[in-house]
């Protein structure tokens, strides 16, 4: 409430908050730090460079307030992504998108999050490396849907945007370029430091697209009247 009050250009405001056990009462850490949400993106954010949603959301839905007005205006919402991502984008559009960093709720993470936080367990994170690989098509096209709401919400003519864009694309269709030059092609953008430009995990994100690459299903578009 003191953000927007003091902000009138605010739409929409999101706090930290203490990650706890499904006891609901031992802390395990905080949200921002499990998301790497780090205080140089913070001060970011706070400065209206929201550059940062172009390689993944940062704005938990249970840690948000927001005007009625802008509520009312974002609807109705698209398919086939989240709610507090979409939101997210609109307040960013609007250059209201505001951070408290401060840990206002707990967030229970019980193991049956629809999302959740990430866990820091070697287990935990080869099975969170693992999933786009076993997704394959649904979470690639989930990627450039979600790249074309970006350049709709955020600056489409920023020469980044456009490039970042076109990025997410080729990500898309690296299956259209059979497997050793999808896999030179990773190699190569991640020479050029691509990856660390446009992803949240410099790594992980190439690592995966080189394994999807050799295997020669990295987007491969369902069959039409599949579901």
């Amino acid at each position: 409430m003191d953000v927007f009050e003091r902000e009138p250009s605010s739409v929409l405001v999101f706090s930290d908050a203490d990650v706890t056990a499904a006891d609901g009462v031992t802390v395990t850490g905080k949200l921002w730090d499990s998301i790497r949400f780090s205080p140089p993106r913070r001060n970011a954010f706070a400065a209206g460079d929201y550059q940062l949603l172009m390689s993944g959301n940062v704005v938990t839905g249970a840690c948000m307030a927001l005007r009625r007005n802008f509520a009312l205006a974002c609807m109705p919402f698209p398919g086939g992504l989240l709610h507090d991502d979409w939101l997210a984008l609109c307040a960013a559009y609007q250059d209201g998108l505001y951070p408290v960093a401060q840990q206002l709720i707990c967030y229970r993470q019980h193991g049956g999050n629809v999302v959740g936080v990430h866990s820091r367990g070697l287990a935990a994170k080869i099975q969170r490396w693992l999933r786009p690989v076993l997704q394959g098509a649904d979470n690639r096209f989930y990627l450039l849907a979600r790249a074309e709401l970006v350049r709709q919400r955020l600056r489409a003519d920023e020469p980044a945007l456009a490039l970042w864009l076109a990025f997410c694309r080729a990500r898309a269709e690296l299956y259209r370029q059979g497997r050793l030059r999808g896999a030179a092609w990773v190699l190569f953008r991640s020479l050029q430091g691509d990856y660390r430009r446009y992803t949240a995990l410099t790594v992980g994100c190439a690592s995966r697209d080189f394994l999807m690459a050799l295997l020669g299903t990295s987007s491969r578009p369902p069959e039409r009247g599949s579901a």
